[in-house]
Order: structure tokens, then C-alpha cells, then sequence
């Protein structure tokens, strides 16, 4: 279970040899994504275009798409990026509404909110379309907090104190002891609770303590560092929660007769799906056994929820949602009625 504790050395169930080399390979890690942020803000960079067919092009469709070349900066070796859409208009500015899905996809991704902006910059489309943003006369990425760390950042020299480490969130724990970047644990940990009642909402377990606490603020004020991203979410679930259904595929009974959303059971382990009776939770078994861990697991594992804020496995709506390596995919299943 990936429940935040901050090391202050290394984690127990490392060995002294195996947590020097992780350090080492964190401080590196660290290092070079630095250089592709200052890179990135100021603007030592130029961009290419990648015809269908260029050996450059990653994109195995038929699609232009783009890449960026850092020759122009001269403090760090750094390896051209390829494969993104990038859209700039003619003045090199980027859409008011590209900028808010933008700022959607970055800020429901767990990782990058575990890693912060050092991390950010793996997802390609988005981090450098707003970068392009950032340096166009619009000024600005489409995030109040990353244009003024970004902008305190270059007027105080890229002092690297003034970043997250990209490790410091994870469950081991940042194990570079001459870490130069910065390490939060009061702030990791606020931003982990958000993530966690996003969570809830999500499974429909919003606690009387979590409507107390979001359902009058102002998200921005309350949530700066994601311009108010997870706690809009989290008041949309207080308005408009996910309808009580009974899982089992093809079931009709609250369908028929809406009155018994609330007499629905749910599941004694996971407490996420809900049944309109045991025979029902018995037919579903077989669907649902893979994705039943308990209650505590699902709100705390990040490893159980996909990059975009969507649980793994099934839906309540039938469909199923898959995060690897391999990117996301969602299988579209509509629930059918047994009775047609």
C-alpha cells in the first residue's frame, strides 16, 4: 500500500548498497529534468516538424507531429523530444481551452502531483504546449502557481532549493543525502489528503467531514498549486454523485423501481459496489473478484488508480479502464438488460 511516510535515511526494507545506488540514480533524474526545465522556460529550444515516414517521427500513424532540439542550451547535454502535437497559433500562443484540458490531464495524474513540475515535463503534449504558452506575449502556462514559481524562479537564478524533488513523494523516499532540491513533507502530505478525497468521491465513500470541508471553498484559493483542479472535482461529486446501481450486468431491479437505490448493500470488503441482493453480488463475483481489495487498499494504493483520476478495472457503468506502459485504454461495455 503506497500510504505516504516520509524516510529520513532510507526505507527499512532497503539495504544500505541498494539505497545508495537508488540515490544516486535519483540524483540524476533529478538533474537532467532540471535542465529541460530551465531549458523549457527560457525558450533554448527549437522546434521541428516530423513528416510521416521521418526516422524521427515516433508516431508510427500517418500524422505530422513535432520535436524539440535543446542545441541552443549550452549547460547540460540534453536529448532532442520527440513524437508531440504541438499547436502554437501564429503568434505562438496556445487556446484558452487547449490550456484547461491541459491542465486537467496534468493535475488528475497522481504521478505528476507525487513528483510536481520536475516530473511534469514527461507528458510531452501537455507540459510543452503550455511552455510554449509560458513563453509567448500571453505569458502565462494556464496556472497562476507555475507562473509564479516559474517567473520567482528565473528572477532568483534557477536555484535548484526552489523545486520539488521528484522523488521526495514516492513511497521509498528520496535517498540522495545531498539532495539539493526541495522536500516538503507538510505540503506532500496536504496534497496526498486531497488526492485521497478525490478518491472517496470517486468511490461515492465522501465522508460528513469532507462535504464540511469542500463544499463551500473557493477551489483556487483552497487548492492553488492545481488552480483549484481536485477540489472542483470533489464538489462536483457533492453535487452530482454517481448513481446507485446494482453492478451485476443486466440487472433491472432499480432500473424499475429507483427506490431501492437505497436499500443497496455494497460489498462488505471493498465497499465500492453495491448489490440489490446476494444473488446478485454471487453472479457478479466473477467480474468483480479482480478488482475487490479492501476499502483502505483502494483509497491509498496509487498503483490501483490510473493516471487520470479513474479507478483501475471495472466501472460502475460497465465500461473498464486499463493503465500500463502501454498507455491508457477503456473498454466500452454498455449495460444491457437481462430482460431484453
Amino acid at each position: 500500500m503506497v500510504r505516504y511516510v516520509h524516510y529520513k535515511t532510507y526505507p527499512p526494507n532497503f539495504d544500505r548498497a541498494k539505497a545508495i545506488a537508488q540515490g544516486r540514480r535519483q540524483a540524476e533524474g533529478n538533474l537532467e529534468r532540471y535542465h529541460y526545465l530551465r531549458a523549457a522556460v527560457t525558450g533554448a529550444y527549437d522546434i521541428e516538424q516530423l513528416q510521416p515516414g521521418d526516422p524521427n517521427n515516433p508516431n508510427p500513424l500517418p500524422f505530422v507531429r513535432h520535436g524539440l532540439v535543446f542545441d541552443r542550451y549550452k549547460l547540460h547535454k540534453l536529448k532532442p523530444l520527440r513524437g508531440m502535437k504541438l499547436h502554437p497559433n501564429a503568434d505562438g500562443t496556445i487556446h484558452p481551452g487547449d490550456l484547461k484540458l491541459y491542465k486537467e490531464e496534468l493535475f488528475g495524474n497522481w504521478k505528476v502531483r507525487e513528483a510536481g513540475i520536475l516530473y511534469a515535463y514527461m507528458e510531452l503534449r501537455p507540459f510543452f504546449n503550455m511552455m510554449l504558452n509560458y513563453n509567448s506575449p500571453a505569458k502565462t502556462t494556464g496556472i497562476p502557481a507555475w507562473d509564479k514559481l516559474l517567473d520567482e524562479w528565473k528572477a532568483a537564478g534557477f536555484p535548484k532549493r526552489m523545486l520539488q524533488c521528484m522523488y521526495f513523494a514516492r513511497e521509498s523516499g528520496c535517498m540522495d543525502p545531498r539532495c539539493p532540491f526541495q522536500h516538503d513533507a507538510a505540503a506532500t502530505k496536504r496534497d496526498k489528503d486531497l488526492v485521497y478525497a478525490w478518491r472517496r468521491a470517486r468511490c461515492g465513500q465522501l465522508t460528513p467531514e469532507d462535504i464540511e470541508i469542500f463544499r463551500d471553498v473557493v477551489p483556487a484559493e483552497y487548492s492553488p498549486g492545481d488552480d483549484g483542479f481536485i477540489v472542483e472535482e470533489i464538489q462536483y461529486y457533492i453535487k452530482n454523485p454517481d448513481p446507485l446501481i446494482c453492478w451485476n450486468t443486466g440487472c433491472c431491479q432499480v432500473d424499475d423501481h429507483p427506490e431501492l437505490a437505497e436499500q443497496l448493500k455494497r460489498c462488505s470488503r471493498c465497499k465500492v459496489v453495491t448489490y440489490c441482493s446476494a444473488e446478485c453480488q454471487k453472479k457478479h463475483w466473477k467480474e468483480h473478484k479482480q478488482d475487490c481489495h479492501p476499502y483502505d487498499q483502494i483509497i491509498h494504493d496509487d498503483e490501483l488508480w490510473s493516471r487520470v483520476g479513474f479507478r483501475k478495472g471495472l466501472q460502475w457503468n460497465g465500461n473498464t479502464v486499463k493503465d500500463d506502459r502501454g498507455g491508457i485504454t477503456v473498454s466500452i461495455s454498455p449495460r444491457v438488460r437481462s430482460d431484453k
